[in-house]
């Protein structure tokens, strides 16, 4: 018995070409996603070394000028507790 020939492939047949089309958009949405992953894990990482750069300074800041850093404590507690009460 003869076995049935594969048919070769047709390139106006709209189901091959939708099937090619989605198999183009998942390979293209994979590498997008990867480069966006690849960019976003860099950016927070340098944003967490700025943060981290910041706090050092402020603490520094304070230990030079307890004084000052009270009061700044001091009014923004109080116009925070002023906006709270409206």
């Amino acid at each position: 018995m003869a076995q049935p020939q594969p048919m070769p492939h047709d390139p106006t047949d709209p189901t091959a070409s939708i099937d090619r089309l989605k198999s183009e958009l998942s390979n293209l949405a994979s590498t997008v996603q990867s480069l966006a992953t690849d960019q976003f894990g860099s950016a927070a990482g340098a944003m967490q070394d700025q943060a981290a750069a910041k706090v050092h300074e402020l603490e520094a800041a304070i230990r030079r000028n307890p004084t000052q850093a009270a009061a700044i404590a001091a009014g923004v507690g109080f116009l925070i507790g002023l906006i709270l009460r409206r």
